[in-house]
């Protein structure tokens, strides 16, 4: 936030997405979130246009968490939900890397980095990693 209150963002579709300081676990980022602003939460990204969006904000090496996470890893494909309840229904739209999900963990980064075997993507990480975060503000009209 700045001095006059103003939070520094970017606008696509009716959603505010924002960067804030620092890095922190998947809980720590939530957090981070919603202490920028009342309304905000971890990013969910539910379309190509949103997720090439999204994309032009981050670095060509960004880490960062996203509101996508499981209750168990039983599973490597099933049981995702987006934190803001919204359906996720990986037919219709998904971003996962080449090897995802992989049953690494509970929560999900968005990885930019471009390794010779994985391309930038969704990826399945434990919850208490250390990673940036993307946060939203949905608007209400």
């Amino acid at each position: 936030m700045h001095g006059n209150g103003a939070l520094a963002g970017a606008v696509f579709d009716g959603h505010c997405y924002f960067l804030p300081a620092g890095v922190g676990t998947q809980q720590v980022g939530a957090s981070a979130c919603v202490t920028a602003h009342a309304k905000a939460h971890l990013a969910t990204i539910g379309n190509q246009a949103e997720k090439l969006f999204v994309d032009t904000l981050l670095a060509p090496s960004a880490q960062v968490w996203i509101g996508l996470e499981r209750a168990s890893v039983s599973t490597q494909k099933d049981g995702w939900f987006w934190v803001t309840n919204e359906p996720y229904d990986a037919a219709v739209f998904h971003n996962w890397g080449t090897t995802q999900p992989n049953a690494g963990g509970l929560c999900v980064m968005l990885d930019t980095i471009i390794l010779p075997t994985q391309p930038p993507g969704w990826n399945d990480r434990d919850c208490s990693e250390i990673h940036g975060v993307l946060c939203e503000i949905d608007f209400v009209p």
